[in-house]
C-alpha cells in the first residue's frame, strides 16, 4: 500500500502562477504524515495539512479546491485507512 497512489480530477481546476491544475494525485499515507496531528477528532485544517503532504503540491493549491473537490479529497485519504481501525475508547 505504501507506493498506492491514487488521483482525483478536479471538477473545478485551479490557476497557480501560470499553471492550470486539472488534477492531484495523492500517495498512500505513512505514520510519520500524522506527526503532530491528532489522532482523533480531525479538523478540515487537519485533513487541508494532509493533503498537502500526500499530494506534494502547496498550502496555496490545496487552500484553493472547491468544496465539492476538497471533499472528494477527504473521502480519498479516508479510503486509505482499513475498515475497523482503533480509534480509541470510546466511554
Amino acid at each position: 500500500m505504501a507506493s498506492e497512489r491514487r488521483t482525483i480530477t478536479l471538477k473545478d481546476p485551479i490557476q497557480f502562477g501560470t499553471e492550470t491544475i486539472t488534477e492531484l494525485q495523492l500517495r498512500a499515507p505513512k505514520a510519520k504524515d500524522f506527526i503532530g496531528m491528532p489522532m482523533s477528532g480531525h479538523t478540515g485544517g487537519d485533513i487541508i495539512k494532509l493533503a498537502v503532504k500526500l499530494s506534494g503540491q502547496p498550502d496555496a493549491v490545496i487552500g484553493e479546491l472547491s468544496i465539492g473537490d476538497f471533499m472528494e479529497v477527504a473521502d480519498i485519504i479516508g479510503g486509505f485507512f482499513p475498515d475497523g481501525q482503533l480509534t480509541g475508547p470510546t466511554s
